[in-house]
């Protein structure tokens, strides 16, 4: 866990001072992992972090990439100033809160320091400490993503399978849901940076509908990552769907077998009827 120190300060200050000590393992992803996989550098992840725990409660003073790119990251827009100081050796603290961070014997330090008439003491607490949680979120992330092999990022086959009409989104979105929930692996994105491909499960699963020029690509899947499975439904008439599937087939296994999955989890969608006629699977590129 992290520290929390209070500085001993007379009861008159006007500009009290905390200090929030990072522990080790933290302090080394941020300094390495976490940069790497955002593109950026450590004191672009420290003040995105803090545009997170501000959020429309301040304007975070000199923000980042990271801050301005994420869509997660929300822009503050509060006028209060937030000053954010990164090895910044003696820097002038005249915002409403400032935080300083230092590297202290291989450790993340962060010193927060503030208008005693302007903010109270736990409200400063409590901002630190979501700083602290947004920077372990981000720390979360950046470990449970993996380099993808070279053979898992060539050029995907895809698969075809003629559908009923009657097929609605929806409902083959249902089918999709099933079948990844016993096989989670299908629901793998994917992400370049700095030309290195990673791979994460959980990213979510991508359903996009053509009709005519209508196009519709399924908002539940991560924007900062690319489907590895990916599902296309054509609407080619009144009476028929083209669903195709395009996977590489060393993570999903089998595409065929995979097709079949979801055509046995449509047949048995009580809002959908089959007709009496099967559809067809045939391959893709």
């Amino acid at each position: 866990m992290d520290t929390l120190e209070t500085l001993a300060r007379p009861a008159a200050v006007t500009r009290p001072q905390l200090r929030r000590l990072l522990p080790a393992d933290l302090t080394a992803a941020l300094l390495t992992d976490v940069p790497d996989f955002y593109a950026t550098d450590t004191a672009d992840v420290l003040r995105a972090a803090l545009v997170v725990a501000v959020g429309d409660r301040g304007t975070v003073a000199a923000r980042g990439g990271l801050a301005g790119t994420v869509s997660r990251l929300r822009a503050a827009t509060d006028a209060a100033v937030i000053g954010f100081h990164y090895l910044a050796g003696d820097p002038e603290l005249s915002a409403v809160v400032d935080v300083v961070v230092e590297l202290v014997d291989g450790q993340i330090m962060s010193t927060w320091s503030w208008r005693a008439e302007a903010r109270t003491e736990r409200a400063v607490v409590q901002l630190s400490r979501a700083w602290s949680d947004a920077l372990t979120a981000l720390v979360a992330q950046a470990r449970k993503i993996s380099p993808i092999p070279d053979v898992l990022d060539l050029e995907s086959p895809s698969i075809s399978v003629d559908l009923p009409g009657s097929v609605s989104p929806d409902a083959l979105r249902r089918a999709i849901d099933a079948v990844t929930c016993r096989y989670p692996y299908l629901a793998t994105g994917r992400r370049v940076v700095n030309g290195v491909v990673f791979a994460v499960q959980g990213a979510g699963t991508s359903l996009r509908c053509a009709s005519h020029d209508e196009f519709q690509r399924d908002g539940r899947f991560n924007a900062d990552w690319s489907p590895m499975v990916q599902f296309d439904l054509t609407r080619v008439g009144a009476a028929r769907n083209t669903l195709t599937i395009t996977a590489n087939p060393l993570l999903v296994g089998d595409l065929p077998g995979l097709a079949g999955e979801l055509r046995t989890e449509l047949a048995g969608d009580p809002d959908h009827v089959w007709p009496s006629t099967m559809d067809s699977a045939r391959p893709g590129n």
